[in-house]
Parts: structure tokens; C-alpha cells; sequence
């Protein structure tokens, strides 16, 4: 392990949050220390029910959302190789967690290429490229994954109206009852 990937964590009590409600992000650090600790084998099975798995896909998620509201690239170890999803032949809940990291590990990427070292490529053509490349795993998923993963409806958006955005629902067993 490399010393500098770590961030300094320090003991002040003030600094853990401003009244303006930023986030010093230290409960990150703790646990990005023991993720890159504990990922001796540098490959990661997304539908692993391990519990250390889990706390895994738990990190990645807190680290998007801070990176995103912060505008920064998310601290995390993009050297580790997440494998592709089981067949959707058997779909389960294991299946489903699979098809879903994979998609979490795949935006993990797109928010690194928008706030992290991507500008440092050489060339326009460079950094065209790599979207591209993500692009077409965008595609790639969106063309394998599940029949589960397809919305139950979707209305159009309301641009002139309260809601900009299309509304789309999901349904799943563990998403509730009604």
C-alpha cells in the first residue's frame, strides 16, 4: 500500500463539519483506509454477498454522492477490475445486486472522467475516446441487463410545468409492497 493514497486524517472535533453543513468527508477516509487494505485480490465479484462486499458498494455510493456534490474525482482504487454480471438467464436478488454494482462501478467512472485527472489527456482526441468507451459500456449494460431492470412505466417530462424531468418507475420485490 501506498502511503499517499490515504488522506490525512486529523482528531479535531470542529473541523468534522461547518455550520454551512460541508462534509470533511473523515468517515470516508476511515473506511478508504480499510477498503484498499483489505483489497488483496484486485478483482471484485459484484453480486459477492460477502458483508465486506457490501460495505464496498456502500462506500462507492458515499463516495459518489461527495464527489458529485463537491465536484471532485471519487476517492476510490480504479486500478481494481469489477467482473461482468452472472448470465440473466437466473435472475435473483444476487443477480440483480450484480447488474446494479455494475452500473454503480460504471458511473463511478463517467463522475471520475468528469471531475477527475481525465483533462490531463493529451489530446482532445484522447479524451473523446475514453467517452466513447463509456458510452458504449452504458450501451453494453443497458442491452444485457435484466428484463427487471426495465421501468413499469414512464411519463414524458414537464419542462413548462412543476416537474423537468421524466418520472419513471421501478418495481421489485424487495422495493416494497402496496
Amino acid at each position: 500500500m501506498k502511503h499517499d493514497q490515504f488522506r490525512n486524517i486529523t482528531a479535531d472535533p470542529k473541523s468534522t463539519a461547518t455550520s454551512t453543513g460541508s462534509d470533511q468527508e473523515r468517515h470516508l477516509s476511515g473506511l478508504c483506509a480499510l477498503m484498499k487494505a483489505s483489497q488483496a485480490p484486485f478483482e471484485l465479484d459484484p453480486s459477492s454477498p460477502t458483508l465486506s462486499q457490501a460495505a464496498f458498494w456502500v462506500y462507492v455510493r458515499q463516495v459518489l454522492y461527495n464527489a458529485c456534490v463537491n465536484q471532485q474525482p471519487p476517492n476510490l482504487d480504479f486500478g481494481l477490475i469489477v467482473l461482468p454480471p452472472p448470465s440473466t438467464s437466473v435472475i435473483n436478488v444476487k443477480t440483480e445486486t450484480a447488474w446494479a454494482n455494475t452500473m454503480t462501478w460504471i458511473c463511478a467512472l463517467v463522475v471520475r472522467f468528469c471531475f477527475g485527472d481525465t483533462h490531463s489527456l493529451p489530446a482532445t482526441e484522447a479524451r473523446e475516446q475514453r467517452w466513447l468507451e463509456m458510452s458504449e459500456m452504458v450501451h453494453n449494460w443497458q442491452k444485457s441487463k435484466p428484463s427487471t431492470f426495465d421501468p413499469i412505466w414512464c411519463s414524458e417530462p414537464e419542462p413548462q410545468g412543476d416537474n423537468p424531468f421524466p418520472e419513471i418507475l421501478f418495481t421489485s420485490d424487495w422495493h416494497g409492497k402496496t
